[in-house]
């Protein structure tokens, strides 16, 4: 199979290791990337973040508490409501920009494809 012959189709909700192949795949080797979906005439990236790892606040408040650090005060404390709030504990740049990091770059996909109910 050629490149040529290559598309990635995607919604855009692509993250993590399918966001790094995806952002490999067309930045070094072409191939073409088909967002579906979406709102007309906005464009759409045909990945959200890429990243190879992603950490969450209940993992990292789980953490402190077995360590014996939550009661650190520079610690960071649990949040009053329950809520989880996840992040990108690497950072991916980009191979032909060394300054773009990946997980903020919005990378807008070469060709759309709508569709509706």
């Amino acid at each position: 199979m050629d490149i040529e012959d290559m598309m990635i189709l995607t919604n855009g909700i692509c993250g993590s290791s399918c966001a790094m192949i995806a952002q490999h795949l067309a930045e070094l080797q072409g191939v073409a990337t088909i967002a579906v979906g979406g709102f007309a005439e906005t464009p759409l990236s045909f990945a959200s973040f890429a990243g190879g790892q992603a950490f969450n606040s209940y993992l990292l408040f789980g953490s402190l508490i077995e360590v014996g650090l939550l009661d650190n005060p520079i610690s960071p404390q649990p949040f009053d409501i329950f809520v989880t709030l996840a992040f990108p504990i690497f950072e991916i740049y980009s191979v032909k920009n060394d300054q773009e990091i990946l997980e903020f770059a919005y990378r807008k996909a070469f060709h759309r494809l709508f569709y509706d109910e």
